[in-house]
């Protein structure tokens, strides 16, 4: 995604604005959990964040939470020699930042846009001042933080001794059900990930990922263009990625016995 670049504030949306009272509410686990009447509350406080692909829209250690209204961003570390890994993307509804406004700054990721990105940022203080006050956020904090803490072991379990083709075919997959537009029987995907950012993204490495990539090309299942993938055949990729062993393991079993 390059350098982040500043993302630009602006004024929270109104209640009942696009994406806060909608959709957006609705697919929200933090958002979506609260009352009418707690929900403006809990928007009063809060400012509006416009970013376009690359920007950071919060640093790893900001006292604040994002929640995503329109658009896609990358939740991610830097290395000290300036790479970076992708934990996860967050989509309209997802929320970043919460467990840094909870009290623990050392599992802060910083957020960057991947495409042009809407949020509403809620200050930390606000949010503890309501997590302290209103039951009903604080059920929703509680619900957000063991989704996020499921999801990562669940992931941590089904990577464990995991392939790179499977890794890739499962970010595919991911990306075809969050993020995909069907055109006709095909998934067309215009998340402008770059082949090093799915590589980071399903833990491998970028040699990995092509090879991963230039197969399931040959196979007629996706084809790839310039920041744009296309599953051909969904079925086909849900049943390479859920068809018995990994294909690693069982070539390897195939050569020993």
């Amino acid at each position: 995604m390059g350098t982040p670049g500043a993302a630009h504030r602006r004024r929270a949306p109104r209640r009942g604005g696009p994406g806060v009272a909608h959709g957006t509410t609705r697919s929200s686990l933090l958002l979506g959990a609260l009352p009418p009447d707690d929900l403006v509350t809990l928007i009063e406080g809060s400012h509006g964040l416009t970013g376009r692909r690359g920007d950071r829209l919060a640093a790893r250690t900001d006292d604040a939470v994002t929640v995503i209204l329109h658009g896609v961003a990358a939740a991610r570390t830097s290395t000290i020699d300036g790479e970076h890994t992708i934990h996860s993307l967050r989509g309209p509804g997802d929320v970043h930042g919460l467990t840094v406004a909870l009290g623990h700054p050392e599992a802060g990721d910083e957020l960057v846009a991947v495409d042009q990105v809407d949020a509403l940022v809620l200050p930390g203080g606000h949010v503890r001042d309501l997590v302290a006050l209103l039951p009903s956020v604080t059920r929703a904090a509680v619900a957000v933080i063991a989704n996020e803490l499921a999801a990562l072991r669940v992931e941590e379990a089904r990577f464990a001794s995991r392939s790179a083709s499977y890794r890739i075919e499962h970010r595919l997959l991911e990306l075809a059900d969050r993020f995909g537009e069907r055109d006709g029987a095909r998934i067309l995907v215009t998340l402008a990930l770059t082949q090093e950012e799915l590589a980071s993204w399903a833990r491998t490495s970028r040699e990995s990922a092509a090879k991963a990539l230039h197969d399931l090309r040959v196979a007629g299942i996706v084809t790839t263009g310039r920041r744009e993938l296309i599953v051909e055949d969904l079925p086909a990729l849900r049943r390479r990625h859920d068809g018995g062993p990994d294909r690693t393991v069982a070539a390897l079993m195939r050569a020993i016995g």
